[in-house]
């Protein structure tokens, strides 16, 4: 029996592609790469339309006990707000579509949460619904220094004419201005100058790395460095170059080539951008030319390169002998007679039990909980997560140098369709999420799934001499699954009998690594020369 399985979306075009919302780029210069002839070949493939879609058949429906002041903006609240926007000719906004890197435009766009205060006070009965307003990153880049600025528009009414628009000093711990610059605002066209450098070192990549600088992707750091230099601040970029698999498999992560590229963009002019140094095999070499005249050099020393782009070692699939009795069908849970919770599924409120609570979606951080309640009474007003740090340590630039802030990508755009039978038990509940960014609303189907479970243990017993009691250990999760870049975070919200609440976050994916060629020992007290 496979408990592993592998599917192909719609198409192979389909499923090597992600969506990848412009405020927040990929983590590197990712080329597009078509489908292998021979991916049917590869792996086993299951051909499905879609493997939930948003599925509340066959669970009990119930009315929410008022309005979800905190769900999601519709796509029709969306398309109001970036109309109005564009119709302030101050902000001088071009569409997102259209933008390049000196334009105005508008990225991602969510509720902006209505103040808790005045939301109870509603739902007490002691004052009217809070109304409706946006938040909006807005990405002003028709200028020499480009920063991003949150805004709060609304609010959000049949028309427009009453609608505004400043900044969202509310939701930043800031005093005053509280611009982001934004020093990644040509990062469009970086690729190009990278292409440039390649050229002029074409040779030398070719004999070191096995193929054509043109044949790997490049990317690097993120964030930018900033560094003296001769008292005077620089923009750095450090990139390498990564393997791109030639199988359907996604794990370019594994294949560090251990050549590295540092860049100076400081200038919004790329005339002015530098190619500062190269780093291969513990050496930096201060520009092309003492990069080249080394590589020249007969005692220039190369190392073993990461290969294996092509190999199935890295794909998730079953390898090896299969375990006894393995052919027979895993246990599985059932609902004899019907699922123990209530959905109101146009509200997204839930009730189970002895608990109820509305939930949320956001851009940013995906899933959020509000108006928890457990027997009737308020336990928690808000429940989510606020920011998942992915903070890289090695032996080289790139990944001393990384520090992945995954809210920036937004766990949103990147909670896919769940997978039935192995992501949630089959008989959950799906519901779908959106999310709007570069004027785009954007729905997933079934990136949430709600089920409950037997734990397998009893949640309480005892014995005596006259007497077994024991009470079954049931737990009722919520769970969505945000695939941001190479890591799969599994977020789950369990709710216990007991009126207990946990939440459980695990990674999965394939982790970012690092090439050590030239540290045998695998030390982390490798010193770099400098040439």
């Amino acid at each position: 029996m496979r408990t592993t399985i592998s599917l192909l979306i719609a198409s192979a075009a389909l499923a090597l592609a992600a969506p990848s919302p412009k405020i927040l780029p990929l983590k590197g210069l990712i080329r597009n790469r078509p489908a292998p002839e021979d991916l049917l070949a590869q792996i086993e493939i299951l051909k499905v339309a879609s493997l939930a879609a948003e599925n509340t058949t066959e669970t009990e429906t119930i009315t929410a006990p008022y309005k979800n002041v905190w769900a999601s903006l519709t796509t029709a609240e969306a398309a109001q707000v970036v109309s109005f926007l564009h119709n302030q000719t101050d902000l001088n906004l071009t569409a997102a579509a259209d933008a390049d890197t000196w334009s105005n435009w508008v990225g991602a766009i969510d509720l902006a949460p209505p103040n808790k205060t005045d939301v109870l006070d509603w739902i007490d009965g002691k004052a009217s619904e809070p109304p409706r307003f946006a938040k909006v990153i807005l990405q002003f880049q028709a200028t020499d220094e480009p920063y991003l600025e949150e805004m709060i528009v609304g609010p959000i009414e049949s028309d427009s004419s009453s609608m505004t628009y400043r900044p969202y000093t509310e939701g930043s711990t800031r005093i005053g201005n509280i611009r982001q610059r934004n020093y990644d605002a040509d990062a469009d066209v970086v690729y190009e100058f990278i292409e440039k450098q390649c050229s002029q070192a074409a040779t030398a990549i070719k004999s070191l790395l096995g193929a054509d600088w043109s044949e790997f992707d490049i990317w690097g750091i993120d964030p930018l460095w900033h560094e003296e230099v001769d008292n005077d601040e620089r923009v750095m970029y450090w990139v390498g170059f990564w393997g791109v698999p030639t199988t359907l498999g996604d794990f370019e992560t594994l294949l560090p080539q251990g050549l590295y590229m540092k860049i100076d963009q400081t200038s919004r002019d790329p005339k002015n951008w530098k190619l500062v140094g190269w780093l291969y095999g513990g050496v930096y070499y201060r520009g092309t030319a003492a990069f080249l005249a080394a590589f020249e050099s007969p005692t220039f020393e190369t190392y073993t390169r990461n290969e294996g782009v092509d190999g199935s070692w890295a794909m998730t699939d079953n390898k090896g002998s299969a375990l006894p009795l393995d052919s027979r069908a895993p246990p599985m849970q059932i609902l004899p007679e019907g699922k123990r919770w209530k959905v109101d599924a146009d509200a997204k409120f839930v009730a189970y039990g002895d608990f109820e609570y509305f939930i949320s979606f956001t851009r940013d951080t995906g899933v959020r909980l509000f108006d928890i309640k457990y027997k009737g009474e308020r336990i928690i007003y808000e429940l989510g997560l606020q920011e998942a740090l992915a903070h890289y340590s090695g032996a080289d630039p790139v990944q001393s140098g990384t520090g992945y802030v995954d809210s920036y990508y937004g766990f949103g755009p990147y909670a896919f369709e769940l997978l039935p039978g192995f992501d949630c038990p089959s008989y959950a509940t799906f519901l779908n999420a959106t999310f709007h960014a570069n004027e785009i609303s954007t729905t997933h189907p079934a990136a949430i799934c709600l089920f409950e479970s037997d734990m397998g243990t009893p949640i309480q017993r005892h014995a005596s001499s006259a007497y077994v009691s024991a009470t079954k250990g049931l737990v009722f999760t919520m769970r969505s699954v945000s695939t941001v870049g190479n890591y799969d975070y599994s977020f789950d919200y369990n709710f216990y009998q007991d009126g207990s609440i946990e939440t459980v976050v695990r990674a999965s994916g394939y982790i970012q690594s690092v090439p050590m060629p030239y540290d045998p020992l695998h030390r982390y007290n490798e010193t770099i020369s400098i040439v």
